[in-house]
């Protein structure tokens, strides 16, 4: 069951779609939500009717080819590549693969004329069909869930919501639920909304027009390129403008051709390298490169030198070597500082210590020898000189007493 989770549900056919009419061989899109199914008309197939005829050689006529017998058989390619095939199926008939689809032929026509004048026998060309595609699915709405789930995208899941946010994109937010956008039949679903397209067909369209790229555009006669739009080409065949579909999802018109884009987002492009103007380059801006890294004309280029180097910058040391430095300076850590030297002076950033002068020896004659000088006497100091007079004076005292009194006596 292509649409079913791993939990069981009972599942639902949706309404079906029409689609159609397409040739032999042709296939159309239908699309199921986020997914699709990609319908093929493997073959129609027209059983052979002979028309009754009158008359003979020139004047021998056959009426209108009879329809005898119309069958249809389909092959149907998921959006995640698996196949599935429904065969042989007439004209107002329904056929199903169970769990998977429902077709339902709404007409087969084709044109017919008499191939064989004798026999009457007819050839049936361009046939094409109009049918009706049913996937299956776990739900189309939310009461197709057990309780407490929703159904979102066709499958039943868990939808408590604040904001649409919280729901999945084909869903909006309704007390505090995630219910299902309601779809239209020609649109797509956009921030939590459906959005209808101007047209899905050319039947879509006023007389005149036709639907491309899901907008209507006059059918133009032309007779030049010029007569045309970017996106059209002048065919030879209709001397119409027809549209150019594009060739992939990344590229543009120019001068009414598609031209691919070599990237259109970063994860087009190899690793190490992103995606600016449509073009694979190293970097735009520096945040592109590392850190030791800028951007310089599309490409990261390091930088290098003595300096420091961070987010991209380059700042420079104030040195990196004695050589940066004046010469009484020193690099010392990045910066320059002074060369300590408290005695001697500095040379090529380096201090050269000052040599102090030697103290003479002087070498004594021999006559100095036999004859050394005499040592001088100390100078007494003032006390030692007034203690000496002190002691003379008592030792003197008596005879000074005597001479005294024999002058005293005499005269």
């Amino acid at each position: 069951m292509l649409f079913l989770s791993i939990t069981v549900f009972a599942g639902v056919y949706l309404a079906p779609s029409t689609a159609g009419p397409i040739l032999e061989g042709r296939t159309a899109r239908i699309n199921i939500g986020t997914a699709w199914a990609d319908v093929r008309a493997y073959s129609i197939h027209v059983e052979t009717g002979y028309a009754t005829c009158t008359g003979n050689g020139t004047a021998r006529t056959c009426g209108p080819c009879p329809i005898i017998t119309e069958r249809a058989s389909f092959r149907v390619t998921w959006w995640n590549g698996t196949e599935s095939s429904l065969n042989d199926i007439r004209e107002g008939e329904t056929g199903e693969v169970k769990n998977q689809f429902r077709i339902k032929v709404k007409n087969i026509s084709e044109d017919a004329y008499v191939e064989n004048m004798d026999s009457g026998a007819c050839n049936y060309v361009e046939a094409n069909v109009t049918f009706e595609f049913s996937p299956y699915v776990e739900c189309a709405r939310d009461s197709d869930c057990p309780s407490g789930l929703g159904c979102a995208d066709y499958k039943c899941v868990k939808t408590e919501c604040d904001t649409n946010s919280d729901c999945a994109e084909d869903e909006f937010c309704m007390n505090r639920q995630c219910y299902s956008v309601r779809r239209g039949t020609c649109g797509y679903i956009a921030n939590h909304s459906w959005i209808d397209y101007e047209c899905c067909a050319d039947g879509d369209c006023k007389t005149g027009w036709r639907c491309v790229n899901h907008s209507c555009r006059r059918y133009r006669f032309c007779a030049m390129m010029e007569d045309c739009a970017v996106d059209e080409v002048c065919s030879n065949e209709t001397r119409h403008c027809e549209y150019i579909p594009p060739k992939s999802a990344c590229g543009t018109y120019a001068n009414h051709a598609w031209v691919d884009f070599e990237c259109c987002n970063d994860s087009d492009c190899p690793p190490h390298q992103v995606c600016r103007g449509n073009r694979c380059v190293g970097c735009a801006t520096n945040d592109d490169c590392a850190e030791d890294e800028v951007c310089q004309s599309g490409s990261c280029v390091k930088l290098t030198g003595c300096g420091l180097i961070a987010n991209h910058t380059f700042t420079p040391y104030e040195c990196c070597s004695n050589s940066d430095c004046f010469e009484e300076f020193a690099c010392i850590e990045h910066e320059c500082r002074p060369v300590p030297c408290p005695c001697g002076r500095v040379i090529n950033h380096t201090c050269v210590a000052c040599t102090p002068t030697p103290t003479p020896v002087l070498t004594p004659t021999p006559a100095q020898r036999q004859s050394p000088a005499p040592t001088p006497s100390p100078t007494p100091t003032p006390a030692q000189s007034a203690c000496l007079s002190f002691i003379l004076l008592f030792a003197c005292l008596p005879f000074l007493v005597g001479t005294v009194a024999k002058e005293g006596d005499s005269a």
